[in-house]
């Protein structure tokens, strides 16, 4: 049978005691390490929630005059960000995608994705908003493109 000193099952137990924290630490600092498609993911949420509030068909209604353009869809929600608290700094910060290049938008047909995707976006967006990606491209929604999801957030993180 092994026999451990008072000194070594004080060292184990210490080990025992702190490794969850040490655990929880590294997990914080992972989710708090900002990366670009991060960020880019977080603004395009915050959009899909100022649109959500505004309703997505009734800013299509609006826009119908105009070409789709990302700024003018952010001054048509400009009203929920300010209400919801936007600093001016964070809503112009809406405009653009961690790599920072300005975000893209279209009808969600004119768009390159599957047909699956495309019915989803119809059901519930008559547009699509994107990030060209990494590699700055725009693939229409296809290759290392960053799309806004059509499901939720909240959705995606309880299933």
């Amino acid at each position: 049978m092994l026999r451990l000193s008072d000194k070594n099952k004080r060292w184990i137990w210490l080990l025992l005691f702190m490794l969850p924290f040490l655990l929880f630490a590294v997990s914080l600092v992972d989710s708090f390490l900002s990366t670009s498609a991060r960020k880019t993911q977080s603004t395009l949420c915050s959009i899909r929630f100022l649109v959500d509030d505004c309703g997505a068909r009734s800013l299509m209604k609006t826009m119908k005059e105009e070409p789709l353009d990302i700024n003018i869809l952010l001054d048509l929600v400009s009203a929920p960000a300010r209400r919801f608290g936007f600093t001016r700094e964070q809503f112009s910060s809406l405009k653009f995608d961690g790599w920072g290049e300005p975000f893209h938008i279209d009808y969600a047909t004119n768009i390159a994705e599957n047909s699956k995707m495309i019915d989803e976006f119809r059901d519930s967006y008559p547009f699509a908003i994107w990030s060209c990606g990494p590699n700055r491209i725009d693939e229409r929604c296809l290759g290392d493109d960053i799309p806004w999801s059509v499901e939720p957030l909240w959705n995606k993180l309880y299933k």
